[in-house]
């Protein structure tokens, strides 16, 4: 399977695009990978996404986000559940649309064993949501 992943770079802007460039290619091997982390930061609201786009999603990136910024006005990162994801919301449409079983965290590297160990936990407080 072939799966285009939302990232920041303005390429699909609206749930609608997104299906009609996957529909186009007129195969069930070509899938969205959707990332609700990047969908926030560039777009709208990830449940939106997954309703629309339904089992055109082949792949999932578990990734949190918030609109919060430093005194600087850097965006500030979020641990998974601690961000503004509605997690409700996109786990009832993922539970909806969603036909596969990967569900991937986009984490970022280098974590020690005690950040791993809570990062787990965050992810099962997720899925049992």
């Amino acid at each position: 399977m072939i799966c285009v992943e939302n990232v920041g770079n303005y390429f699909l802007m609206s749930p609608m695009e997104a299906c009609h460039y996957v529909d186009q290619f007129k195969s069930s091997y070509v899938k969205f990978y959707f990332d609700i982390g990047n969908i926030m930061s560039t777009y709208s609201w990830p449940d939106h996404w997954i309703n629309t786009l339904g089992d055109r999603i082949g792949r999932i990136h578990i990734k949190e986000y918030t609109r919060q910024v430093d005194d600087q006005g850097r965006r500030m990162r979020a641990q998974l559940a601690d961000g503004d994801v509605n997690w409700l919301k996109v786990m009832e449409a993922l539970r909806k649309n969603y036909k596969h079983v990967w569900l991937t965290t986009e984490q970022g590297s280098n974590r020690t064993p005690e950040e791993l160990k809570d990062l787990s936990e965050r992810f099962d407080r997720i899925l049992n949501i």
